[in-house]
């Protein structure tokens, strides 16, 4: 469903319509980040072939640019280190119950010794 987001903070005085259909794409890194001004680039990449025993080089294809005024990414850049800051443990926490439901989930697939045995 659409909405509008009032934000009104830091000097910001602005209403942000976020409609229904949103472009979305998924990246697995930034390739590089081009500093300047007024504008700022930041490439995204996704692997394309990932490193094997055989060839420990993986491979990266840059799919996405975006271009932004510098001074929003400099606010973001705040903004997002004021978040990892306040979130920082709960992060922590949520990756450590994730990495053991994971750790869980594939000893379930593991073949029970009782089964070997009967074979």
């Amino acid at each position: 469903m659409a909405k509008t987001v009032s934000q009104r903070s830091d000097g910001a005085n602005a209403d942000i319509f976020i409609p229904d259909a949103i472009a979305e794409s998924y990246v697995d890194g930034i390739a590089s980040v081009h500093i300047g001004l007024p504008n700022s680039r930041i490439q995204m990449y996704v692997v394309s072939e990932p490193a094997t025993p055989d060839n420990p080089v993986e491979m990266r294809r840059v799919t996405s640019n975006l271009v932004i005024p510098t001074g929003a990414l400099v606010e973001f850049i705040r903004s997002f280190s004021s978040g990892l800051a306040q979130n920082g443990p709960a992060l922590a926490q949520a990756n450590a119950n994730f990495n053991e439901n994971l750790s869980n989930l594939l000893k379930s697939f593991q073949p029970s010794t009782e089964i070997n045995k009967t074979k």
